[in-house]
């Protein structure tokens, strides 16, 4: 994990490409925080965060692909120390569990890039269909 003052590396998965962009554009405006890679797929994304091994992977939870628990599982897999932000969509909303499966709720910081230096991903379970 990054220290205060160190780079965030990020890959983006994001299936609209505009959406992906924008994401892109947005967060290399900070300075402590690196985009490495993007992808638009399951695939793609388990391909890029091996290939960088990522701090921190934003993942769309509605991907072409592998399901988002699936992908999750194969991103862990090939980088076990990357931590995974789950982008809500329309029907989807965020809150937080560990690898280990403990949950808890997203505090108001998760909007914030200092965020990204945190443990766990975001996934709120109440929502998901």
């Amino acid at each position: 994990m990054p220290k205060a003052g160190e780079v965030i590396r990020l890959v983006i998965v994001e299936d609209h490409v505009l959406v992906r962009e924008g994401l892109i554009e947005i967060l290399q405006t900070y300075e402590d925080l690196e985009v490495v890679g993007a992808a638009g797929d399951s695939g793609t994304a388990v391909a890029v965060v091996a290939e960088q091994k990522p701090d921190t992977v934003l993942l769309d939870v509605e991907i072409p692909g592998d399901e988002v628990t699936t992908t999750v599982g194969r991103i862990h897999d090939v980088s076990p120390g990357t931590k995974i932000l789950i982008l809500p969509t329309q029907t989807k909303a965020v809150s937080c569990f560990s690898s280990r499966g403990r949950a808890s709720q997203p505090s108001r910081t998760a909007a914030q890039p200092r965020f990204l230096r945190g443990n766990g991903m975001y996934l709120n379970s109440s929502r998901l269909e």
